[in-house]
Order: C-alpha cells, then structure tokens, then sequence
C-alpha cells in the first residue's frame, strides 16, 4: 500500500506545471522569503559598539547608519578603517622579530641562503607584521633588487660572495639587517638528472659491445622498464603552412581595413559636427561669452543629452570635454584648445583649435568673423558630404537593381522562347 501511494505521488510530481501553477509557486516562493526577510531584519540586532581593525598594512570600508536623537532619519556613513598604530616598545618587539626571521622569509626555494641557486623572494612589505623593506645588494649583476639570481656563469663547484642589506621600517621604528649570500651553480632540474640517467646506461651499453655493428639498447634502469621510440615527425603538410600564412594575412589586412573604415567614419562623424559647434561657439561668443565660457556651455549641454541617452558618444565632443578638464586641472587655455583640434585629428580642427588658442594668447578680435565664416564652409562642407553619402547608396542599390532587370527580363523571355516552335 505504501508502495502504490509513493509511486503515484513520483507520478504526478513528474507531471509538467501549468502556467498558472508555476505563477503561484514563483509568488508563494516570493511571498514567503520576503516575510521571512522582514522577520529575520526586525528581530536582529543591528547595533554596532564597536569596529575591528584590518591586520598591518590593510584597510577595509565599513558602511554605517547613524542614529541622532531626535532625528528619524539615519545619516549614512562610508567610513575607512586604518590599521593600529604600534608604540615604539611593540613596533621594537616585531622588528625583533621579524629581523630573527627575515633569512627564513626570503630564501624562496633555495635551502639556504649559503646556497642560493633560485630567485630570493625579496618582499618589499611584510603583510604578516607590516613592516616596510628596503634592499639593497652588493653585487647587483649576481642578485638584482627583486631577488633575481644570475648564476648560468657559474660551473661546478664556483661561488660568488653578495651582501644583502635591508632595511626594515615600521611606524617610527627602522632597523638594518645584513644577510651574506652564497650564489652556486644552478642545479640540475629533474628531467635533466633522468636524461644523464639514461644517456649513461646506453653509453654504458654502447661500450660493452664496442666490438659488434650494433648493440642492443637497454630494457630496465633502475629497475625500471624503457623502451625507446624515433621522434614523431613534426613536419606538416604544405597545405596548413599556406592556410596558417592566408588566414595570419587576412587577420592583418582585416584589422587594417577595420581601422581605416573605423578612422573614415570618425572623420566623417567629426564633420558632421564640426558645422554645429562653430555655430554654438560663434552664437555665444557673439552674445558676450568668453571662449571658455562658450566651451563649457557647449560640453554642458552635451553632457545633459549623454545622461537622455547613455549610448550618445560624439568623438568631436568628447575632445573638447577633455580638453576643458585638461585646464581645469591646470594647463593653459592655448595649450588646451590646441590639443583639442590635435586629439581631434582633422584639417578643420586644428584650424578651429589655433583660432581660439590665438585669440585666447594675443586678444585679436576677429574671432567672432572667422567663426561666421567657418559655420558657413562647414554647412557647405556637410552639404557636399550629405549628397556624396547620397550618391554612394544609389551605387550600392545599382547592383541589386540590375539583378531584379534580369530576373525579370528571364520571368518574360524564358515562356517566350519555350512556345517558339521551328
């Protein structure tokens, strides 16, 4: 009986929900974990009496909502958290310590210091005690600052001498340490210790039967079985040597044209531009406005449209947005207007940016007339650029056109020429 009953209820559990169905447990599910939430939040105790610091050498961010009395409303706080400082007795007590394991700490892979064959693990920072290192090495083409060992010159059996001084800070406290270094010769790695291995039981083999035309190989070393095999060929067919250098090729040339078509469409974005932003800097310039003035208003006003819409991205404008930080954090206005027409990268730019960095440099006052006059070439320029857009997309719709002629001449021609009879 308990069989049947667990067999039906596997039975409809398996069954597919309905939409409705799935609608009520998704709200249910909801339901409950935001009760559960608002219960869990109301019976918790979220004061907080006090703040742990971080360990040396690290900082954390707490976030916290102060409550005044008689205020409703908690004051919300970012606060980051600093480290303890140590009194000099315990900044003492762990440049003891740190100074009694300091050899222990940068040896790195290396045994001891009195036989160094690998890097030095040279930290510049202690986090575990947070104390500061300085390094400095008497022989700096052996073990470089960082701890790189340079001993490929070394053979078998020769060492060089080097002195490591550290300096130690933490706090007010400071401490010098000097370490005596043994460089060696690098030891041999694993894969070469079996390669000399093997290479001696065949030499070995080799010369016990110096006086035969062949000798066998051997089949156990070191108790271990070998066999030996040619090296598989490496060489592959011609036809993947030339696909490897077409496609190498084609990624080349198609991350060039990428970038000529990218800087063409920047171009042609700049022009399209160029006309409204001498127009706004002449309209403004004329009412009264200082050059700087007009430019902030003109980065303003884009700015508010780039928050309507977060996509808008005007190459032309963004250069004059950062040209205005560029002053604003301290350059000249000439030498911000003329990187504004450089960073641009056009003919029309850079006019327009020595235009306004000479009347900024000098005061000459026909500003306000070479502005007119560049509004009306740039209209006339975005004119000519609008009906050669125009006349592109006629080419490109001649082709498609010209298949739709002969497919329809082939729907009229085709019926004609089957009912011809001779």
């Amino acid at each position: 009986m308990v069989g049947k009953n667990n067999r039906h209820f596997n039975l409809n559990f398996g069954k597919k929900l309905s939409v409705k169905q799935k609608a009520a447990l998704i709200l249910g599910l909801s339901l409950f974990l935001t009760v559960a939430m608002g219960l869990s939040a109301k019976f918790k105790d979220s004061r907080v009496t006090g703040i742990t610091r971080p360990g040396p050498a690290e900082t954390k961010e707490v976030e916290l909502d102060a409550y005044e009395a008689g205020r409703e409303e908690p004051v919300r706080l970012n606060l980051k958290i600093n480290p303890r400082t140590y009194s000099k007795e315990e900044a003492a007590k762990i440049l003891d310590e740190t100074e009694a394991r300091l050899e222990e700490l940068i040896r790195g892979n290396n045994t001891s210091l009195s036989d160094v064959k690998h890097k030095l693990d040279l930290k510049s920072s202690i986090t575990q005690y947070g104390v500061s290192v300085q390094w400095m090495s008497s022989d700096f083409q052996t073990v470089s600052y960082d701890g790189e060992v340079y001993n490929s010159d070394l053979g078998e059996g020769e060492t060089k001498q080097v002195s490591l001084l550290a300096k130690l800070s933490l706090g007010d406290e400071e401490r010098e340490k000097k370490l005596d270094v043994t460089v060696t010769a690098p030891g041999l790695t694993d894969e070469e210790k079996e390669r000399a291995k093997i290479s001696d039981a065949v030499n070995l083999a080799q010369g016990e039967a110096s006086e035969k035309d062949s000798f066998t190989l051997p089949e156990k070393i070191d108790g271990k079985d070998v066999s030996f095999e040619l090296p598989k060929s490496k060489e592959t067919p011609l036809i993947f040597m030339l696909l490897g250098v077409m496609g190498a090729v084609g990624v080349v040339i198609g991350e060039k044209k990428k970038k000529e078509r990218e800087q063409k469409e920047r171009a042609e974005e700049l022009l399209k531009d160029y006309a409204g932003i001498t127009s706004k800097l002449s309209l403004f310039f004329g009412a009264g406005m200082t050059v700087y003035a007009a430019c902030e208003k003109i980065i303003k006003g884009y700015l508010t449209d780039k928050e309507k819409r977060p996509k808008l991205k005007k190459a032309a404008y963004e250069c004059l947005s950062d040209s205005m930080n560029l002053i604003e954090n301290g350059a000249s206005e000439p030498e911000g207007y003329t990187r504004f027409g450089d960073k641009c990268g056009i003919r029309e730019y850079k006019k327009l940016g020595a235009y306004l960095s000479d009347h900024v440099r000098k005061g000459t006052g026909d500003l306000g007339r070479l502005l007119r006059e560049e509004t009306r070439e740039s209209f006339l320029t975005r004119k000519a650029l609008v009906k050669s857009k125009a006349q592109e997309a006629g080419t490109r719709m001649l082709f498609p056109m010209v298949l739709m002629l002969g497919v329809v001449m082939a729907i009229v021609l085709i019926p004609s020429m089957m009912s011809f009879t001779i």
